[in-house]
Parts: C-alpha cells; structure tokens; sequence
C-alpha cells in the first residue's frame, strides 16, 4: 500500500478527529457497515445501509464534511434505496488519501473507481 497523505496538520489532530468521527458514528440512526474501496487515489472509506436489494444512492458530502454529514437523512433514505455514505478523498474523514485529487478531471475518474468498487453500473 502506498504512502497516506493526510489532510490533517498533527498525527495528533487525525486521532482527536477520528475518535470523534467513531464515537458520532456509534448514533448512526440506522444499521450499517464501513466498507473500504480501492480506488487509483486511495482507498475511499464508506458507511452503507438499507436493503442490499434497493436501488443503489451515492450520497456525496460537501467540502470539510464527511459522510456523517448525511445521518439525519439515513432513517428515510434507507427504506427506500441502498445507500453509500463516502468519506470524499482529499477531505475530512476516514479515507486514505495516495495521490492528490487535484482537479474535475480526477474526481470524475475517483468516481468511476468508486462506482465500479460499489458494483453501480449505472448512476
């Protein structure tokens, strides 16, 4: 596994902000399961719910939030889809960052990899 360029400024503000990450997630409002996919940028952290047989949701975060930013939506949306909640790369969160996402170009191609990682053929 390559090197992890992290976001954070001190190893010791990545464990404060991964510790609360982790204690937010323990009052997720609905089963789930974290799920690590690989992508050509790193490994692209996500929280998945809802029937396994729904129609899939990718639910994208703005900037400097997490996949966490979609909690209070999760009760709904999991009657009716399977959702994915990613941790963007190149933001907050617990994925882990290889190669800089540095422009449309690259995050389109980040979400290619995801979706093909998620087994979503078509968006």
């Amino acid at each position: 596994m390559p090197d992890t360029i992290s976001v954070f400024r001190s190893p010791e503000g990545e464990a404060q902000y991964l510790a609360a990450y982790d204690a937010a997630l323990k009052s997720w409002p609905a089963p789930f399961e974290e799920r690590y996919i690989p992508t050509r940028f790193g490994e692209t952290h996500i929280i998945a719910g809802g029937p396994q047989d729904a129609p899939p949701l990718v639910l994208l975060h703005g900037m400097s939030f997490a996949g966490l930013s979609w909690a209070s939506c999760i009760p709904y949306l999991n009657q009716h889809f399977r959702t994915y909640a990613p941790d963007t790369l190149n933001d907050l969160g617990k994925s882990h960052l290889w190669q800089p996402v540095t422009g449309r170009e690259d995050f389109a191609a980040w979400l290619v990899d995801l979706f093909a990682g998620l087994q979503i053929e078509r968006p």
